[in-house]
């Protein structure tokens, strides 16, 4: 079974930083944001969570590495892609 969660938000900018220090070969792809955080959620009660779902908070997985993971997936199907014969292109302006 998949469970997606997201424990806290997490205002883009955060994520741009995030890739910046793991991934700088990728910088020329980034796009600026001017985004505003998310509002704050109500604080979560794990117990309940634990009960309705079957979810413990020790079974998460921190926003960095769910960011990175995810980056790293899509440039594999990006690598497949190319190797398929499909060309790279940005949009205008990037």
């Amino acid at each position: 079974m998949l469970r997606v969660l997201s424990l806290k938000g997490k205002p883009p900018h955060e994520a741009l930083e995030v890739l910046k220090k793991e991934k700088p070969d990728l910088a020329g792809r980034f796009i600026q944001s001017k985004a505003e955080a998310p509002k704050a959620l109500p604080k979560l009660k794990y117990e309940r969570l634990e009960e309705v779902l079957g979810f413990k908070k020790a079974d998460s997985t921190p926003f960095e590495t769910t960011l990175l993971d995810t980056i790293d997936n899509l440039l594999e199907v990006e690598k497949k892609w190319i190797a398929a014969g499909e060309e790279l292109t940005l949009p205008p302006g990037w």
